[in-house]
């Protein structure tokens, strides 16, 4: 998606409605109006699915680590300190349960003693509630993200 959709959504966010008021200013009516009322629709859909993604978050609290994902998880996940054994970077062949959404980069694997319940998000079929104790998420740097585990005193591999 970073080799061609994002910057080209990103180009209608921006550029559509602007060029539509620019036309309007240059009394070019026509083209102006078409170009607003087309634009302004195509960065509607395009500016909702780009905030989608700004929607994905992890948060270190007290109690342990909460896992916001409304593209992967119904509601935020808090997995609690004394449940978490580890967090490292995740090996090429684990089989930890994917929540990262075919995002690009590395993957942090949150490996638990126990499960913990959530509901994954399965797109417009609705929702199905399960369980895991191995999972993977994808931070935008995951080398900050597991030097503040380790300043928060949750185990690191």
């Amino acid at each position: 998606l970073l080799l061609g959709p994002v910057w080209i959504a990103s180009a209608v966010v921006v550029g559509a409605p602007v060029g539509g008021v620019l036309l309007l200013a240059d009394k070019r009516w026509a083209a102006g109006a078409g170009v607003s009322i087309v634009g302004t629709a195509l960065a509607y859909f395009a500016g909702r699915a780009l905030f989608g993604w700004t929607r994905r978050w992890r948060v270190f609290v007290p109690a342990g680590v909460v896992l916001h994902d409304p593209l992967s998880l119904t509601d935020p996940v808090l997995f609690e300190r004394s449940v978490i054994e580890t967090m490292r970077a995740a090996p090429s062949d684990t089989d930890s349960l994917d929540l990262t959404q075919g995002a690009l980069g590395l993957a942090v694997e949150l490996i638990l003693t126990e499960k913990v319940p959530m509901i994954r998000a399965a797109g417009r079929k609705g929702a199905e509630s399960g369980a895991s104790a191995r999972l993977l998420f994808t931070p935008t740097r995951p080398g900050r993200v597991l030097a503040e585990a380790a300043d928060r005193r949750l185990p690191v591999g």
